[in-house]
């Protein structure tokens, strides 16, 4: 089931928080092909927290993707508090924190991703959903990818081994 279809198969809101220069940025953009509107946020406010939330009070923001980091800093100022909040929270670009994964599975009705892949494959490679997990996991591969987990000889280690992860599709 899609966040749309999570959220009635209407036409979401979806707030660009990233600068540009950011990989990570482009991956935002792409809700526009499946119909969604994608609100560009300026540094002035995306640097801002009371403004930041207050836009996305004014334009009912559905859906937030940002790092970690970012998502801290923005959970610490209330985004998950308010009565108008997103819906959808997609995490990535860095290491999830076990705080902010618990802090998203606490929050009743909304749906959270972990998206993690190299910059060198693909900007999101695998994906997690937050709530099927008490911990945070990579979670799996994404449509046409494949993902090995291989050893210092290129081997591929048994369940819950120790390797390098390695990416093809």
């Amino acid at each position: 089931i899609t966040a749309a279809e999570r959220q009635g198969g209407r036409r979401l809101q979806v707030a660009h928080t990233t600068s540009f220069a950011f990989d990570e940025s482009w991956g935002t953009l792409l809700w526009l092909f499946a119909g969604h509107a994608v609100h560009v946020i300026d540094a002035a406010i995306r640097t801002d927290a009371e403004r930041l939330l207050a836009y996305f009070a004014e334009q009912r923001i559905d859906v937030v993707d940002g790092t970690p980091s970012y998502l801290d800093w923005l959970v610490a100022q209330g985004l998950l508090d308010r009565e108008q909040r997103p819906n959808v929270v997609i995490v990535g670009g860095e290491a999830i924190t076990e705080p902010l994964w618990e802090r998203l599975r606490a929050v009743e009705g909304l749906t959270a991703y972990n998206a993690y892949g190299p910059t060198e494959c693909t900007v999101d490679a695998l994906m997690a959903a937050v709530g099927q997990s008490p911990s945070p996991v990579l979670g799996g591969p994404l449509a046409n990818i494949r993902v090995y987990v291989l050893d210092l000889g290129l081997i591929p280690v048994p369940p819950c081994g120790a390797g390098e992860l390695y990416l093809a599709g």
